[in-house]
């Protein structure tokens, strides 16, 4: 599963950098696929390979232009943030645009549902309840 995560990551940056929606089961594999990683060791290095600055602005970027397959993204910072060690947490932290996505976002209608039915406010505050109880906070 790990290497299907790194290679769903590998392509899901290449659309991305090309200005293209990953695949949508690439879009989904990124969202939920890492809850599934039962060791910790396995999971961590996952999450780190995900929370890289280079996917992380650019996926920050497409959320914040409501680009294809945008809330895939948004859960996948939800998941993977509430598992990440605080190594990957602080790559997030230092993305200049995520202050303002999430506060955007937070502040957002309660209409707007997330692929999990969630509401796109809630999934909002979870990623910011998330950073923080870290220890990188």
């Amino acid at each position: 599963m790990m290497r299907r995560i790194v290679s769903t990551l590998e392509a899901a940056t290449s659309s991305l950098e090309a200005g293209k929606c990953p695949s949508s089961s690439g879009m989904h594999t990124l969202a939920f696929d890492g809850l599934r990683l039962k060791q910790e060791e396995t999971r961590n290095a996952a999450t780190i390979a995900v929370f890289n600055p280079k996917f992380l602005g650019l996926s920050l970027a497409w959320i914040q232009a409501r680009g294809q397959s945008w809330e895939y993204l948004l859960v996948m910072l939800g998941n993977w943030s509430s598992q990440a060690p605080d190594e990957a947490l602080e790559c997030l932290v230092q993305q200049p645009a995520l202050c303002n996505l999430l506060r955007e976002l937070a502040e957002s209608s309660a209409r707007v549902r997330m692929p999990t039915g969630t509401p796109l406010n809630d999934t909002a505050l979870w990623i910011i309840a998330n950073l923080a109880t870290s220890s990188c906070m």
